[in-house]
């Protein structure tokens, strides 16, 4: 089966805004975070990643992201912020990051 991956990023005005959707497979979610950090080391102004990482927060691809892109809700966020999955959250996989 088929699960499309991706990532959007736009400029707006001083942010760049990045909406994503990580592989399922550590291997391909790291070669995803590997991409993502490539682009993001060139942008120098604030910027805002949201999205699905299909990743525990102790994998090791959520410690690859979180050492140059801060878990936005573990300064903010209250609760236990599970997202997964949507009907009864037991997991969280989706996040909000700020460079």
């Amino acid at each position: 089966m088929l699960h499309p991956r991706g990532a959007l990023i736009a400029r707006l005005d001083d942010v760049t805004a990045v909406s994503l959707h990580l592989g399922l497979e550590g291997a391909e979610r790291g070669r995803h975070v590997e991409q993502l950090l490539e682009i993001l080391r060139g942008i120098d102004e604030p910027v805002v990643v949201g999205g699905d990482l299909n990743a525990h927060p102790g994998d090791a691809v959520s410690a690859t992201i979180a050492a140059i892109l801060p878990d936005v809700w573990t300064r903010a966020g209250e609760g236990d912020a599970m997202t997964f999955p949507s009907s009864v959250p037991t997991a969280r996989i989706a996040r909000l990051l700020k460079k």
